[in-house]
């Protein structure tokens, strides 16, 4: 018997036994009359329904049980995390940079989890809120200062959803729907046809709100500041020239 196949001399004769007593192990499931296969990793016979199948091993199934596979598995997880650790403090900005794009890409379903997280956990925020007062004022002041065009469409987006409750119109558009339209239309102005960064666009109604016109994309057409005061309370649809085009 080699020294090599059962470790240090002298250890090979319990695993001998164990190989001898196949039957000598407990079936997992009910009228399960198999042979029996050996773990390599705990060095056991068990049932055939203690292991993970696998098309290239013995009879199907996997060389170690399914305890041992476990066990190594949470051992594998351990050290990947710890890497994972690692390189996170070690690239804090390329962290930032990925959590961004997954935010973006993943931005319904990123958003619903925090509505519903925010619901679950009201008591938690008001209170971290009310402890951490003057710090989420100064973080937001600063953000305010360093995102100009996001306060102005968002300033605007306000200004909308008040007049659209006002006249009952009801809708609202995203502003990721605005940026998909003005993309649809090259960042075009439709009635003056200059462009972006020459001009900057802004949501116009077709159908205006003070004549009940709906606040949703359906009803939006990008101009520029200059033609969207010149239009007013108009109704005219630059749209369908370039639906002609």
């Amino acid at each position: 018997m080699s020294e090599g196949f059962f470790g240090e001399s002298g250890d090979w004769l319990p695993h001998l036994e164990d190989m001898l007593n196949m039957g000598s192990f407990d079936h997992v499931n009910e009228g399960c009359q198999c042979e029996g296969k050996w773990c390599s990793q705990c060095k056991s016979t068990m049932c055939f329904g203690c292991f993970h199948r696998n098309k290239n091993g013995k009879h199907g199934l996997a060389h170690h049980c399914k305890k041992c596979t476990s066990e190594r598995g949470k051992q594998y997880n351990s050290i990947q995390v710890e890497k994972t650790r690692t390189w996170r403090k070690a690239n804090p900005e390329r962290v930032k940079e990925l959590a961004k794009k997954s935010k973006q890409k993943h931005s319904v379903e990123y958003n619903a989890k925090t509505r519903l997280w925010r619901l679950d956990n009201a008591e938690k925020l008001k209170n971290y809120r009310d402890a951490h007062k003057k710090e989420l004022l100064l973080n937001s002041t600063r953000w305010r200062k360093n995102h100009p065009e996001y306060m102005r469409l968002h300033e605007r987006r306000k200004y909308l959803k008040r007049c659209s409750h006002h006249t009952k119109a009801g809708g609202i558009t995203t502003p990721e729907e605005w940026e998909m339209l003005k993309s649809r239309y090259g960042y075009i102005c439709l009635c003056c046809e200059r462009k972006e960064p020459e001009i900057e666009l802004t949501m116009d109604h077709v159908i205006p709100l003070s004549m009940s016109g709906s606040n949703g994309i359906e009803n939006i057409q990008p101009l520029c500041r200059s033609c969207n005061s010149i239009k007013w309370t108009q109704t005219i649809d630059y749209r369908q020239r370039w639906r002609m085009n």
